[in-house]
């Protein structure tokens, strides 16, 4: 038996409304670990934890991204030589998945 790709159902079912309702719970799943494994000393950068859920700009296919917002979000995330070291908060919830 031979298998051949239906290109007009395959691109239909990555713009479908039930991928997208998968996609963002994936992403909210990834936040969820990020924030129980983000450093808290105020919280703020926990709180910060966001999930944004699109169309790719190219073939509307759905994309979920999870970013932190707090200001020093990247030297939480890539690190600060002078105060400390990377934690890859992102970079580790995402990984897990």
């Amino acid at each position: 038996m031979r298998y051949r790709m239906n290109r007009r159902e395959t691109i239909e079912f990555l713009r479908s409304q039930r991928l997208g309702m998968v996609v963002r719970a994936q992403a909210e799943h990834v936040a969820n670990r990020a924030r129980a494994i983000a450093p808290h000393r105020t919280g703020r950068y926990r709180a910060s934890i966001t999930t944004d859920l699109s169309h790719h700009w190219t073939d509307r296919r759905w994309v979920g991204e999870v970013s932190a917002q707090a200001p020093y979000a990247a030297a939480v995330e890539f690190g600060n030589t002078r105060v400390e070291g990377a934690h890859h908060v992102l970079a580790r919830a995402a990984a897990e998945g």
